[in-house]
């Protein structure tokens, strides 16, 4: 079946971004570097940043970290 893409609110599909949107991101890492032209991988999900923790930290082609932040 061929349907049109629709944008809907993130919470209508996950409802708890930290329990289901970051645990989704973290094991489709590779829709997420597709979808933004930027090599991602080897995903973790909430990693130590000093004083607070980050959602997913992935790492860019050169192995360097990238923190994904969700911000609605």
């Amino acid at each position: 079946m061929i349907g049109r893409i629709t944008r809907v609110p993130l919470r209508e599909v996950w409802r708890h971004e930290a329990l289901y949107f970051t645990t989704w991101l973290e094991e489709n890492i590779d829709i997420l570097s597709e979808t933004i032209g930027l090599t991602l991988e080897n995903a973790m999900r909430e990693q130590s940043a000093g004083d607070f923790s980050v959602y997913l930290v992935a790492e860019d082609g050169n192995g360097k970290p990238v923190e994904v932040t969700n911000f609605e």
